[in-house]
């Protein structure tokens, strides 16, 4: 079940009962405090959004389902943004998503951007796992850490390049932290 607790009195304020079949895989708190989301532990892994301050809600306001059965590509980490709580950052070891979402759609938008072997300086580098990512506050850009030490930056398409769609992040950079 997903309890929403009052800190200062330790009372629990609201609760959904099973809101993932399995469990939840990770979450996170809109920087509002208004929107949860959360990440099933199931198979086809579900990806909700819940707003816990309107008591006619009952369940998720918005869903997505991610039907891979390959475990490299199940979701273990989300973040919202922090100047946007309407665009989400997610990965899985071996991809990132990110999810936006309209008040009153049941689903979310999404899209994975590309990372190419040729981003990184070696092949062993590309074929790292991914860890976290976050966005950068104040900025357009969000970073995923690898295991192999590297920092992806994402940002904006420049639309002029030909690559991705306007307003969709794309790898921009590699800084590589451990050689």
């Amino acid at each position: 079940m997903l309890i929403i607790w009052d800190s200062f009195v330790g009372t629990p304020v609201r609760t959904f009962l099973n809101p993932h079949p399995n469990g939840v895989r990770a979450m996170d708190l809109s920087v509002d405090n208004q929107y949860i989301v959360t990440i099933g532990a199931d198979q086809p892994q579900t990806i909700s959004l819940w707003d816990w301050t309107n008591q006619n809600e009952e369940g998720p306001i918005c869903s997505e389902v991610n039907n891979t059965v390959d475990p490299r590509y199940l979701n273990f980490w989300i973040k919202f943004n922090p100047n946007n709580h309407f665009e989400l950052i997610a990965n899985s070891q071996q991809r990132l998503e990110i999810y936006n979402w309209v008040p009153g759609n049941a689903k979310f938008m999404y899209y994975a951007p590309r990372v190419d072997a040729t981003d990184f300086t070696g092949a062993e580098r590309a074929d790292c796992d991914l860890t976290k990512s976050v966005f950068i506050p104040g900025t357009e850009m969000a970073v995923t850490g690898t295991e192999g030490g590297d920092i992806i930056v994402w940002d904006k398409s420049l639309i002029l390049e030909g690559i991705g769609e306007p307003n969709e992040k794309r790898l921009i950079k590699v800084v590589t932290l451990n050689t």
